[in-house]
Order: C-alpha cells, then sequence, then structure tokens
C-alpha cells in the first residue's frame, strides 16, 4: 500500500505500508511501515517501523526507526530515535530517546526516561 490510505478498521499491507496512512483498529503488515502512521490501535510489521508512528495501544515491529508516539506500550528488538509509552520494552539495543513510566531495555545507547529505567547491558561512559 503506497501513498494516502484511510481505514475505519484497519490497514493490511501484506508488502509493506508506506506513505500516509489512518487506520481505527490498527496497521499491519509482514514487511516494513513507512511514513507518517496513525491508529487508536496497534502498529505492527513483521520487520521495520520507520518515520513518525502514534499508536493509542501497542507498537510491535523487529525495529522502529524515527518518532514512536505510544500511549499504552512499544515491543521492538532495536530502536533508534524516540519511543513513548508507558511500559517500553527493547529486547536487543535502543539508541536514543525512550519515555514512559517503566523503560526496559538490553543494551543502551541513549537515555531513559521514568519512574523505572532498566538497561541491562550499558556501554562504558
Amino acid at each position: 500500500m503506497k501513498f494516502i490510505t484511510l481505514a475505519g478498521l484497519a490497514v493490511v499491507g501484506i508488502e509493506g505500508v508506506d506513505g500516509l496512512t489512518f487506520a481505527g483498529g490498527a496497521i499491519v503488515s509482514k514487511e516494513d511501515i513507512t511514513g507518517v502512521n496513525i491508529t487508536i490501535g496497534a502498529i505492527q510489521s513483521g520487520k521495520r517501523i520507520s518515520g513518525l508512528a502514534f499508536a493509542g495501544y501497542r507498537t510491535k515491529a523487529d525495529c522502529v526507526e524515527g518518532v514512536d508516539l505510544n500511549v499504552v506500550t512499544t515491543q521492538v528488538q532495536c530502536a533508534r530515535g524516540i519511543i513513548t509509552g508507558i511500559y517500553n520494552r527493547v529486547y536487543d539495543s535502543q539508541r536514543g530517546l525512550s519515555i514512559g513510566i517503566f523503560n526496559h531495555a538490553d543494551n543502551l545507547y541513549g537515555v531513559q526516561i521514568g519512574i523505572l529505567n532498566y538497561a541491562e547491558t550499558t556501554p562504558q561512559g
């Protein structure tokens, strides 16, 4: 799917979603999701989400790059840029800024702002 996409319930792009996308419930793809993506539900990619993403419930992907504004949770393998949510979980490396109540990253190369912040390993300096 490319360019401008509007959906009342969900946008499902098997081979990716690219452009300006608005969906009520979810934006889902097995491939990359790029551009500006806005939903009250979830944004989920089998690979990468890049650009500006706003999800009311959850963002889930292998990697998120850019700005991920989320209300409830972000669950990704790697993050590069800014992520927000009540609970932010980066299973591999986080590079950039994470803002939430509980931020958890395996490898942190950036800053976490929240009530509970946990980085399993951080580089020296």
